[in-house]
């Protein structure tokens, strides 16, 4: 009996590409252009927290809440903190406006991955939803947040969010070094 190994191969693994606060406000830009407001908002929640149209499929307005004090989505095993003000501010309102019971945003999955692609296709950006949950998650580990709540808050692994925080705070070999070492 012969045993084979293979290796992965070195395209599975995705690198993390940090979305800078200019590319954000530029899509931004391009989703207030939108006509429907509930298009816009599940837009906002991509790109903000990172949800798939799928994830957002299944949020009702109750899902939006606090948990000590933070505001938060929880739906199931969906859980994010609402960081960004605007939008904090946007499902505040909507809360206000539908009944607990109603859906959070009444736009199919279909539509938001169409719209999605077609804002990064005019945009000329080549980022997918999984680059704006890594960059979600970022946002998390600079808030000093421990991993085991990085992983729960975001539906990342902890695989993905232990290389996205060795990208944030480690240094290479060389700038220790040439920092501790390296005489004045």
């Amino acid at each position: 009996m012969d045993l084979k190994i293979e290796f992965p191969l070195s395209g599975e693994f995705k690198e993390f590409r940090e979305i800078g606060k200019e590319m954000i406000n530029s899509i931004e830009n391009e989703v207030n252009a939108l006509r429907s407001d509930e298009l816009k908002l599940s837009l906002f929640l991509i790109i903000h927290l990172g949800l798939a149209p799928s994830e957002i499929s299944l949020l009702k307005v109750s899902s939006y809440g606090s948990f000590l004090g933070v505001p938060i989505l929880e739906e199931g095993k969906v859980k994010r903190f609402v960081l960004e003000e605007k939008l904090n501010k946007k499902l505040k309102d909507l809360k206000e406006r539908k009944l607990p019971e109603d859906k959070l945003v009444d736009v199919s999955p279909g539509t938001v991955k169409v719209t999605f692609h077609r804002i990064m296709k005019k945009l000329g950006l080549n980022l997918k939803v999984s680059d704006f949950r890594d960059n979600y998650v970022a946002e998390l580990l600079k808030k000093g947040l421990p991993q085991d709540i990085v992983v729960e808050y975001s539906g990342c692994s902890l695989d993905r969010v232990a290389y996205i925080g060795r990208v944030f705070f480690l240094r290479s070999k060389a700038d220790i070094i040439e920092a501790n070492l390296k005489e004045s």
